[in-house]
């Protein structure tokens, strides 16, 4: 299998080309686009693996790999509604029309993560609930998914919270922020206690891509987490259990009731991946052990 991955030098991306590279099937060959090469430097005598450099939707450059393989993993993105809003031009060219574009392009099997900030209100979102994407990133992401999911031979992965180190870390995820305000601030002020979410830690998130890529995973659409369903005042807690001497504060509205500007408030199903053999099966608990190595050698 020859699969080329966009984003390749991202959070999600360069995990991905980590495990690909560690399971390394006989004629397996990966192309991981990017800007600048990062943390894929440490791939480079690994004659299994090319660095490109470019932009995503530069089919100028990327048509040939494209005809070339067996699959395609668009992950480059502009992630995160504020970063979005600020950018829009950019959150739209890249989350969007780049995909579209290589899709045009390519007759494989596609693999593609898209956001769960669209459900409603409730206690197991299934796929087929109804979705309505909040923030121009979730709006642009789903619109790619939608893209990807009408050509047929294609996986879209619904991510929960993503968790767990990487490396090229995002530090702006909601369990890698409270980690690192516990290890290098020892306080932090968290807002919607009460919400409840879904979490997938990110070696999990890598064994779903492979299983899809290699056509383990029927083509669908799925959500991909693990079983908790945790309100984001028991995660806060959990930190706490595992960090001595932090504390959180809930932030509070001026008539002194805790503020709760975040009104998503849901926890996937995983059913439909599960009864394809998948288990995303990494705690939450686990994770803070992790990142709390992690912040603490970065300090």
């Amino acid at each position: 299998m020859r699969v080329v991955i966009t984003g390749a030098a991202g959070y999600l991306g360069s995990a991905l080309v980590l495990h690909l590279i560690s399971w390394l099937r006989p004629g397996d060959s990966i192309v991981g686009v990017d800007l600048q090469a990062g943390p894929l430097i440490c791939f480079a005598p690994c004659s299994a693996f090319e660095f490109v450099r470019a932009d995503a939707g530069d089919l100028g450059v990327l048509a040939p790999y494209l005809r070339s393989a067996d699959a395609l993993v668009p992950l480059a993105a502009l992630v995160g509604a504020s970063a979005c809003v600020k950018r829009p031009d950019e959150a739209m060219r890249v989350n969007q029309e780049a995909v579209e574009r290589l899709l045009a392009d390519f007759r494989g099997r596609v693999v593609f993560p898209t956001t769960d900030a669209g459900y409603p209100p409730t206690t197991a979102a299934a796929e087929d609930y109804p979705f309505y994407p909040r923030s121009l990133y979730a709006q642009t992401k789903a619109a790619a998914a939608k893209a990807v999911l009408a050509r047929g031979n294609a996986v879209v992965y619904r991510l929960a919270s993503v968790f767990g180190p990487s490396a090229s870390m995002r530090n702006d995820l909601l369990l890698h922020h409270l980690v690192q305000q516990a290890v290098w601030a020892r306080s932090s002020i968290l807002t919607g206690l009460k919400v409840r979410r879904s979490f997938v830690h990110i070696d999990d998130v890598v064994r779903a891509f492979s299983a899809a890529l290699y056509e383990e995973i029927l083509p669908g659409l799925y959500n991909l987490s693990n079983e908790e369903k945790l309100t984001k005042e028991v995660v806060g807690q959990q930190v706490v259990a595992q960090c001595p001497g932090y504390g959180f504060t809930p932030e509070l509205n001026a008539d002194g009731g805790v503020r709760d500007p975040d009104s998503r408030d849901f926890w996937q199903d995983p059913t439909k991946l599960e009864r394809q053999g998948f288990v995303a099966s990494k705690t939450v608990a686990c994770g803070i052990r992790e990142l709390v190595r992690y912040y603490s050698w970065r300090r």
